[in-house]
């Protein structure tokens, strides 16, 4: 008995203490502590993280040996709830200098966007150079920054998986390509994933999706437009005529370093698998990444009986049903009528 009262006695001691320490002024505990000592280091704040991760990664981080009583810091001054996400500098210390710094300290942000329209190597000049080419394509290339949904059904090739990112501008927390491909690629399922038919959920449907996708995306200038090219590709693709799409040549002619501002006859002789006037069928892998609407159309298309359209200068298109009335529509942007 007497030692149960004695147990009871040191808990409750113990539990006064910590209410006492917690209760004491701050400016009592600056007085006391410095700041923390050390050279100053980026730390990492990932968003989306209550205390107690976020306390974890400064242990993984190096900065903190406790992260237990860092969070119990951090909730009794509120900021287990406030802090921003971003990269932070700081100085390795005790818990209560760390809180003490965050309570004080502005992060640094990146602000990442992402274009429809764009291609691998624009991702990699808006990083600018400060995060190599390599990093990128392993970031890309590394399933585990997708949605796990999502992970089964990534293609094999870099400009393959772009197709799943989302076009937005991003906060991330550091310069960092794997913030991006989580961000985006997460935001890609939330939009475009809770579209997916269940025909669509195999790795061939949504690469064949994501590459007609890419080419409505350079073919349509107006989003009403979208699902009839859309419907005009399926068309084609149905009937097993080449699809004939320009920005295909342009495509390939790039990966050569070669440039294309208009297509002339002698480059639709390419020796390119993404040469749609010499091969029938889609091309291997999307030709860049593709927009919500354009995403929206190619997961539905519009039912019409066109294989043809040209564009006029306004960036309208015409579409024919049969040949002659192509070459008719042709001349007829050309007289600019």
């Amino acid at each position: 008995m007497l030692r149960r009262i004695l147990e009871i006695l040191s808990f409750s001691i113990a539990v006064i203490y910590f209410i006492f320490l917690l209760s004491i002024p701050a400016q009592f505990w600056d007085n006391c502590f410095p700041p923390g000592s050390g050279p100053e280091v980026k730390i990492v704040i990932e968003p989306d993280k209550n205390a107690i991760e976020i306390a974890k990664s400064f242990r993984i981080q190096g900065i903190i040996d406790d992260p237990y009583e860092l969070t119990r810091w951090m909730v009794h001054f509120g900021i287990d709830r406030k802090l921003m996400p971003g990269t932070y500098t700081l100085r390795k210390g005790t818990p209560w200098e760390l809180v003490k710094q965050l309570l004080v300290s502005e992060p640094s942000y990146f602000r990442f966007t992402i274009i429809p329209g764009k291609e691998l190597s624009d991702l990699e000049r808006i990083f600018d150079g400060s995060v190599s080419a390599s990093e990128i394509h392993t970031a890309i290339m590394n399933s585990y920054n997708y949605p796990e949904e999502l992970q089964p059904l990534l293609p094999e090739t870099p400009d393959g998986r772009i197709t799943f990112l989302f076009p937005e501008t991003y906060i991330l927390p550091a310069e960092d390509p794997e913030y991006i491909i989580r961000q985006a690629s997460s935001m890609w399922w939330e939009k475009v994933g809770t579209l997916l038919k269940p025909s669509d959920s195999s790795s061939d449907n949504l690469l064949k999706l994501g590459i007609i996708a890419s080419l409505v995306e350079k073919e349509a200038r107006i989003d009403k437009e979208r699902p009839v090219i859309s419907g005009v590709i399926y068309n084609r693709l149905d009937r097993g005529m080449p699809l004939q799409i320009d920005a295909t040549v342009i495509y390939a002619w790039k990966q050569t370093g070669k440039v294309l501002k208009r297509v002339l006859f002698r480059d639709l002789e390419i020796d390119s698998p993404f040469n749609t006037y010499k091969n029938k069928g889609l091309p291997p892998d999307p030709i860049c990444l593709p927009s919500f609407s354009s995403w929206k159309a190619s997961l539905n298309p519009e039912k019409n009986n066109y294989l043809y359209y040209v564009a006029g200068k306004d960036g309208q298109h015409i579409f024919s049903t049969t040949y002659n009335q192509h070459l008719k529509a042709i001349r007829q942007i050309k007289r600019g009528k």
